[in-house]
C-alpha cells in the first residue's frame, strides 16, 4: 500500500436488512463499506436480520514490496576548526528506482543526489522514495564537531636581573598533540616549546594549538625585570688630613641598602681598615674607591671616589747654635734636650729625601737618619766641662737610641 494513504473494504449481505461487523481495525465496522489505513487481515460479519444467524469473509491487505533499503555511509571526520565540510550519504542496496531528498542544518552540497555535504554539525535526514509503488525510506545521519580551543595559560616565576640574565617561562596544555608559537620582545630559545627562555622583560604571548581539530587557544605571561644599578653617595668627596688627624672615616650610602656589598680599594699611599664596609677609615692620601653591588639583582653602581691629601704644611727649621753648656746634668738630660730639639725642629722632608722613598711605611730608615742627626747635633753643639760624668763625643750609643724610642715617629712623615 505504499504509494496510498488508506484501502476501500466492501462487503454485501443478504437478505435485505442484514447488518455488518468488521474485526481488525476498520474506520468504521457496521458499514459494508469502510477504509483501513495499515496492511492485516480484516474479517466482516454479517448476521440475518430474523433468525441472528451470521456469517464470516475475511481479507487481507498487505504493504507493497518496494519500500527502499539503504545503509548509511560512515562518517571519516567532523566539523573543526581547520575542517568545515564533511561528507554525508547513503548506498541503495537494491535497483529501484528511487528519488532523495536531503533535510539538516548546514546542507552545502545538492540535496537530491544519494550523497552532499555538510558544513554544520547536526543531525540530517535524506527521504529515498521508490519512484514506482512511491514506497519511502527515511534515514538519519549524524554530523559530529570537534571546535575547542584549548584553555591556554602561560606563566612565569622568576625576574630578569644583572645577574639572572635569563629565564624560562611555561605553557599549558602540555602533549605531543599540541604546538606552541611564543612571541615577545627578546630572544626566545626554545620558542616552539611549552618551556622556552626569554633574556629580557616584558610581556610574552603563547599560542598553542591543538593538532587534532586546528583549535588555536592564546595566553600571555609578564616577565618582571629587576636591572636598575643601584645609585650611591660618598661623603666627603676630598679632605686633607692632618699630623694631628691623619685617618678619615669614609661614608658610601646606596639606594639599594641594606641589600648591598661594598668594595672598597685603596691607592698604593693609602690604606683602609676594612674594604667590605659602607663606612671605612682610610690613612694616608691618593684616590680611594668604592662600589656596590645590589645583592638581590647583582646590579653594580657607577664607581665613585674620594681624594685624601696629606697636610704640607710641615714646620722650617731655623736653629743656631748656642754657647751654653748643656752638660752640667746626666747624659739622659742631654740626650733629652737633643731629641727634643730634632723631633720638634728638624725639617722633616730632608730626611725623607736622604732615605730615598715616598713609601711612608719606611719607618727603619727614618729612625735610623733621625739617630745620625741627634748624634752628630751633639757632638757639634754641646760644650762640657771637666766635672761631668758625660765625655763630648763619647755618649753612649744605647742612651742615644733609648731616647730616639720614646720619640714618637709614625707614618704621619
Amino acid at each position: 500500500m505504499c504509494g496510498v494513504s488508506s484501502v476501500t473494504l466492501t462487503g454485501a449481505g443478504t437478505p435485505l436488512g442484514s447488518t455488518a461487523n468488521w474485526l481488525g481495525g476498520v474506520v468504521s465496522p457496521t458499514s459494508f463499506t469502510t477504509t483501513v489505513g495499515a496492511p492485516g487481515t480484516y474479517t466482516l460479519v454479517v448476521t440475518h436480520p430474523t433468525s441472528g444467524c451470521t456469517s464470516t469473509s475475511t481479507v487481507a491487505v498487505s504493504s507493497s514490496t518496494d519500500v527502499p533499503q539503504a545503509t548509511v555511509n560512515a562518517i571519516t571526520n567532523s566539523i573543526t576548526c581547520t575542517n568545515s565540510v564533511v561528507a554525508i550519504g547513503v548506498t541503495l542496496s537494491n535497483t529501484d528506482p528511487v528519488s532523495y531528498t536531503w533535510t539538516g542544518p548546514g546542507i552545502a552540497g545538492t540535496n537530491n543526489t544519494a550523497s552532499t555535504t555538510a558544513t554544520v554539525a547536526g543531525t540530517y535526514s535524506v527521504t529515498i522514495t521508490n519512484t514506482v509503488s512511491n514506497c519511502q525510506s527515511v534515514f538519519n545521519v549524524a554530523v559530529p564537531t570537534n571546535t575547542n580551543n584549548p584553555v591556554t595559560t602561560a606563566n612565569s616565576s622568576n625576574t630578569i636581573t644583572c645577574s639572572t640574565t635569563s629565564i624560562t617561562v611555561s605553557a599549558t596544555p602540555t602533549g605531543t598533540n599540541y604546538g606552541y608559537a611564543w612571541s615577545g620582545p627578546g630572544t626566545i630559545t626554545n620558542g616552539t616549546t611549552a618551556n622556552p627562555g626569554v633574556n629580557v622583560g616584558g610581556t610574552y604571548t603563547v599560542t598553542i594549538t591543538d593538532n587534532i581539530n586546528g583549535c588555536t587557544g592564546t595566553g600571555t605571561v609578564n616577565v618582571a625585570t629587576n636591572t636598575v644599578s643601584p645609585t650611591m653617595t660618598l661623603t666627603p668627596s676630598s679632605l686633607t688630613t692632618t699630623c694631628a688627624n691623619p685617618t678619615a672615616t669614609l661614608l658610601a650610602t646606596s639606594s639599594a641598602d641594606p641589600d648591598v656589598n661594598y668594595v672598597w680599594t685603596a691607592p698604593a699611599t693609602g690604606s683602609l681598615n676594612n674594604t667590605t664596609i659602607n663606612n671605612p677609615v682610610a690613612n694616608g692620601s691618593g684616590v680611594f674607591t668604592v662600589q656596590v653591588t645590589n645583592t638581590v639583582s647583582g646590579c653594580v653602581s657607577a664607581t665613585e671616589t674620594v681624594t685624601i691629601t696629606a697636610d704640607a704644611n710641615v714646620p722650617t727649621l731655623n736653629a743656631t747654635s748656642s754657647n751654653t753648656a748643656i752638660c752640667s746634668r746626666s747624659d739622659s738630660n742631654v740626650i733629652n734636650h737633643w731629641s727634643r730639639y730634632v723631633y720638634m725642629e728638624y725639617d722633616r722632608k730632608h730626611i725623607y729625601n736622604n732615605c730615598n722613598t715616598s713609601n711612608n711605611n719606611d719607618v727603619q730608615c727614618i729612625r735610623n737618619e733621625y739617630f745620625n742627626r741627634l748624634f752628630k747635633h751633639y757632638e757639634r753643639n754641646s760644650k762640657c766641662n771637666a766635672n761631668t760624668n758625660l765625655k763630648c763625643g763619647s755618649i753612649s750609643n744605647d742612651n742615644l737610641r733609648r731616647e730616639y724610642n720614646n720619640v714618637n715617629v709614625n707614618r704621619r712623615y
